[in-house]
């Protein structure tokens, strides 16, 4: 068997056996499965090969079957464990709230856009007040322009 192959088979391992404390039954189970992952690979010419095939057999379908299981009746290793405490502790009514506020400000933008234009027009359109403003934008604009010429010098 191509070395690669052997390689992308033990990665699949290491993602159940060093994620989670496996019983007696679970431990048979992932044994004899990957024994009949090897038979498969026996019949590839390269990782490639391998990959694509394995994909489009039932095998694949069979291994996400085992993490569900694995889920279900193993208790999960070190930093898995760790990963499944915080989400436990996480504030889902915060999450909520937070995603709430969100999907507001994304729905409320064009009516917001609309109104700020609304209101920068009708205050250029103030005789005094429209002159300042477009005074100041006109000085904020060759400012930069300045800045910009000034670093350009510099070496």
């Amino acid at each position: 068997m191509d070395e690669q192959i052997k390689n992308s088979i033990n990665v699949r391992k290491s993602s159940i056996y060093d994620y989670y404390n496996l019983n007696d039954a679970m431990n048979s189970k992932v044994e004899e499965y990957f024994k009949r992952v090897e038979e498969f690979a026996k019949d590839c010419k390269d990782v490639a090969d391998f990959e694509t095939k394995f994909q489009a057999s039932p095998l694949s379908q069979e291994y996400m079957g085992l993490f569900t299981e694995l889920a279900t009746t193993c208790s999960p290793k070190g930093a898995m464990k760790a990963q499944a405490e915080a989400f436990k502790e996480r504030d889902f009514k915060q999450d909520m709230k937070e995603e709430l506020e969100y999907q507001m400000k994304d729905a409320t933008m064009p009516a917001r856009r609309m109104a700020r234009e609304q209101m920068d027009r009708q205050l250029r359109s103030t005789p005094i007040l429209g002159d300042a403003i477009q005074a100041k934008q006109t000085f904020d604009l060759f400012g930069k322009f300045r800045r910009k010429k000034n670093d350009d010098n510099i070496e």
